[in-house]
């Protein structure tokens, strides 16, 4: 497939809310866990303080996208359709586990390693069996172990997310309920932004984010459900919206109701027609949105320890060091990408073309 034919494949929206957000998240951490960003600090204090502070918030853009892909992948027509359950999550450990275990293992070497260059403050602790083994298995927070780098909490959520969603719409085709696809997750959506998300100590269990993520999913029905259905998810969506807000503002709600409201709007018309740079690019990005998420903490891990050793202490020289460490961020992202993600999927593609063939020869 030609890289024309691709990006005209695809949602640009899609594209663009994955890999802005992507670098958010890396900003986020950058500026969040210095020296370098502290001792950079004085050339752009407003700037470091705001992706420190506010950066976070671009989680909740992934988990209301993958929310509505999730709803127009298991629901295609606004009602729950009948799918093999175990193989749907089976699918997705396998297209998140790799990539996953060849970051723990570089998060472990760069700790490693960044330990003998400095000491520093948000560095993860040595790692026992036991540690590695909870985090291998994606149950380092459930258990009240630490996790060995700053992104794999979201890894953890995103499987029990769409665990949830799987099982709530399989759930409902089993009963007979598959019309109410959009009332259910209305419901789930509630209960998870007016109680579950109120409750921090809830914060390594699906429900507390069920919120974001059930606010995507109802976009993703609304795109493609009829005319009064739709009318029915969106007015579920501002509600919800709306009163959870007015109960209790939380900026991570709000981004991603807005996310989800602009992927409603948006969500039917945005597939890229256009070839140029900027739709190529995007795709680019997004396609390894996942595994720099996974790999740019221990990015940052030895460029602050290597920037700590042997580079002065100096605002323009730490500036340009940590845009060197985003440069090695990116790097290894596409490493990560080719070597591993894009493996799996083509692995995949190719399993599935021979059974189809099998099927035919039959």
């Amino acid at each position: 497939m030609t890289p024309s034919r691709r990006v005209r494949s695809r949602s640009l929206l899609v594209d663009v809310l994955k890999a802005v957000s992507a670098q958010a998240i890396v900003l986020h951490h950058f500026a969040l866990y210095g020296p370098m960003s502290d001792w950079a600090r004085p050339l752009a204090p407003a700037m470091i303080d705001g992706f420190a502070e506010y950066g976070l918030l671009a989680v909740h853009v992934f988990f209301a996208v993958g929310g509505f892909l999730t709803a127009r992948s298991l629901a295609p027509d606004g009602q729950a359709r009948s799918f093999p359950t175990l193989q749907m999550i089976g699918n997705r450990l396998i297209r998140l586990l790799p990539a996953y275990w060849t970051a723990l293992a570089l998060a472990v070497l760069a700790a490693a390693l960044a330990a003998r260059w400095a000491d520093l403050a948000h560095a993860p602790p040595v790692p026992t069996v036991p540690i590695v083994i909870a985090n291998a298995l994606l149950l380092q927070d459930v258990l009240n172990m630490p996790a060995l780098s700053a992104g794999f909490w979201y890894v953890a959520i995103d499987l029990q997310l769409f665990v949830l969603a799987v099982m709530l719409l399989g759930g409902l085709h089993t009963c007979g309920l598959a019309h109410r696809a959009i009332e259910m997750t209305a419901l789930g959506a509630a209960a998870s932004l007016l109680w579950f998300n109120r409750d921090a100590n809830l914060d390594a269990w699906a429900p507390y984010f069920f919120g974001s993520y059930g606010l995507g999913m109802l976009a993703g029905l609304a795109v493609v459900s009829p005319l009064p259905r739709r009318r029915l998810a969106l007015g579920f969506l501002a509600t919800l919206v709306l009163v959870a807000l007015t109960v209790q503002w939380r900026s991570r709600i709000a981004m991603a109701g807005l996310t989800a409201f602009v992927l409603a709007a948006r969500g039917a018309t945005s597939r890229s027609g256009a070839i140029g740079p900027l739709p190529a690019l995007m795709a680019w990005l997004s396609d390894r949105s996942y595994a720099l998420f996974l790999v740019h903490y221990p990015m940052c891990l030895l460029g602050n320890a290597a920037a700590t050793r042997w580079l002065p202490h100096e605002p323009t020289v730490q500036a340009a060091a940590l845009a060197l460490t985003w440069l090695a961020s990116m790097l290894a992202s596409d490493g990560l990408y080719r070597s591993v993600e894009r493996r799996v999927l083509n692995g995949r593609r190719l399993k599935t073309a021979d059974s189809a063939a099998s099927a035919l020869r039959r």
